[in-house]
């Protein structure tokens, strides 16, 4: 009976370890975690760390194309769709879609190089 209680107690305790680190590779937790973090900073704090970020990708937005950085900004700056990006640029949505595709990827690899943390966590400190 005691090998048994042992023996759960090890995998209940390896369960919960796997999960707290699968959390911690998902973008939603340390998103989550971000945000938390993110409330309990002072103001001045805030400010000069998301002027630090936002130079950061709009110097990380400059070694794209033009077309590209321009497709860019107007789905995530300006929260506009694939669609209405491609009508007022004159282009199809896969040609939208392809440009952030590879926008997103060259964006994605500069950040978690240069800053340690994921794109998605970066976009969310910037968008608050």
């Amino acid at each position: 009976m005691q090998s048994l209680k042992a023996y759960l107690h090890i995998v209940a305790r390896n369960h919960t370890l796997n999960s707290l680190k699968k959390a911690f590779r998902s973008e939603v937790a340390m998103s989550e975690i971000v945000n938390s973090f993110v409330e309990e900073r002072n103001s001045t704090e805030d400010e000069l760390l998301n002027k630090e970020y936002y130079d950061y990708l709009q110097k990380a937005l400059a070694v794209l194309s033009p077309r590209s950085r321009e497709v860019f900004k107007l789905c995530r700056e300006q929260g506009k769709s694939y669609e209405e990006v491609a009508t007022a640029l004159g282009i199809s949505r896969n040609a939208v879609k392809n440009h952030m595709v590879a926008s997103m990827k060259i964006l994605r690899t500069s950040v978690e190089r240069d800053l340690g943390i994921s794109l998605g966590v970066l976009l969310v400190i910037l968008l608050k």
